[in-house]
This record gives structure tokens, sequence and C-alpha cells, in this order.
């Protein structure tokens, strides 16, 4: 065989392959499929951003639920274990969830401690209530440790609670114990539904702020919630409405992440960057 058939063949493969892949894409891009078409370190922060918000929301409701269990507020079966200490003015909390990954009472597999404390006005407008991640801590297969601040502001003009959350999360590969990004927020949550009963399961939060993090490739990006993030405790995803805009610290485009506005628990959100549209399956 010649030369310039075999460079004739090899350019038709390539661009075969480039067909192939163009049309992969666009069959992604257009929702027909929930796939995850995205391989470049610019967009894993998209999917990154996504498990912080979710996990930060579920464990600031597991920490009002347990501090409503320990006043007699609330029972909750398949959660963790609970124990108090009210010996000094500062009050402590520890929820143990065990050694293993199991699946407690919101659907989250969880193991590990994660420690409360609190003054005696916690559910005063001004109190503060600090959760601190264990090292030993996991949610869904994935170690955490860190810290989360939460600050009761009281309530707004709509007579809504209002709280300002600041974490701080460091997100660790389990078996090899490896980091795998941090990621830091400032947020204020607000009560919209579930006000009126103590349990945490009919939750649903408004949410806006910013957020800082490094994604699992190394790269640093700022995240800013451009329109309210709505998160149902209930739903098995967590975040069904608003968008966020992701900003590499190292380049000038952004991406748009949509989480949908019809307010639907599904597994599915979109992001575009320039031209381009792409499904992402939520992974909590």
């Amino acid at each position: 065989m010649t030369v310039n058939k075999i460079n004739t063949l090899l350019s038709f493969r390539t661009f075969l392959n480039n067909v192939v892949k163009g049309i992969f894409v666009l069959f992604c891009a257009s929702q027909i499929c929930g796939c995850t078409y995205y391989n470049e370190t610019v967009e894993d922060s998209v999917g990154d951003n996504y498990f912080p918000d979710f996990h930060t929301s579920k464990i600031v409701a597991q920490v009002q639920d347990a501090i409503n269990v320990v006043y007699g507020r609330l029972t909750i079966s398949n959660g963790g274990v609970i124990t108090f200490d009210t010996s000094t003015a500062t009050k402590t909390l520890t929820i143990n969830y065990g050694s293993e990954y199991l699946e407690k009472y919101d659907g989250v597999k969880r193991k590990g401690r994660i420690t409360v404390t609190w003054d005696s006005t916690v559910f005063l407008s001004g109190s503060t209530v600090k959760a601190s991640i264990e090292e030993d801590c996991g949610f869904n297969q994935y170690a955490c440790k860190g810290s989360i601040e939460i600050n009761y502001w009281g309530l707004n003009r709509w007579d809504q609670p209002e709280y300002e959350i600041r974490s701080d999360i460091e997100l660790i590969e389990d078996n090899a114990r490896k980091d795998i990004f941090d990621w830091t927020n400032e947020y204020v949550r607000t009560l919209i539904v579930g006000g009126n009963t103590i349990t945490s399961m009919d939750d649903v939060w408004a949410v806006m702020g910013t957020s800082y993090a490094r994604n699992r490739k190394g790269r640093y990006y700022d995240a800013v919630i451009k329109d309210s993030i709505y998160f149902f405790n209930n739903c098995a995803w967590g975040i069904v409405n608003g968008r966020v805009d992701i900003k590499p610290v190292d380049a000038s485009q952004r991406m748009f992440v949509d989480y949908g506005t019809s307010g639907v628990c599904n597994q599915y959100y979109t992001f575009r960057r320039g031209e381009r549209f792409v499904t992402i399956t939520k992974n909590p």
C-alpha cells in the first residue's frame, strides 16, 4: 500500500472518530440521555461543587434534628446515636453513625461522628451552633472532614427563619486517604417551607451566597449563586431549583449551572459553557 493511501485512510479514520464524538456530545447536550460528558479540569468544578452544596444542607438538617431530639421535641428512628453533655455552659452533642457506611433516615449513607457545640441560647436570635465533621466521617462513600458554623439571624420580614452558614469542607478519597478537594462557603439560608413542624424532613430552603474551592484536579474556582438555589430535604438529590455561576480563578470564561425552575425532584441538571450545553447526573 502506498504512503498516500495510508495517509488517506488515517485521515478518514480521524474524521469518523470526530463525527462519532460530535454525535455523542450533541446527543447528551440535547438532554435525550442523562449522561455525563465532560473531562476538562474547568468543567470538573461543576460536579464537585454540587457535592458539598448537597451535604452541607444535609448536615445542617441533621444538626437541627439532633438538637431537637435532646430537648425532647423530636424522635428519630434509624439515625445516628446521639449523646449530650450538659455539664458546662457550652453544650456538646455528638452524633455517631458507626464505623461502617449505613443508610440513615434521610437516605444518605453515613459513618463516623459529628460533634456539635452551642451555648444556652440555641433557639434565640443571635445564637451560634458549630458542627465539627470528624476525620472518620463519610457520606455516600466519600470521607470528609471540616466544620460548619450556623448563625441564627432570627425571622425576616416574612416571618421566615434565616441563618448564616459558613463552611470549610475537605473531601477525601476514602480508600487511598488522598485529599480530593477543599470547599469553603458563606451562605444565607432562608426556611421557606416547613417552619411549622419540628422535623427537617419537610423543609425547603432558599440559599444564596458564594463559595471558593479547589476541585479534584487541583483547579481553583469561585461559585456564585445568581438565582436562589432551593434545597428540598425530602428529595434524594437535594437541590432542585436555581442557578450557580462558576468561574476558575485562572480563566475568564465562566460556566452557568442550571438546577431547573420547576421544583421537581430529579437527578439531572445542566451547565452551559460558551455555546455548549451538557446534562449531568447528580451524584451525591
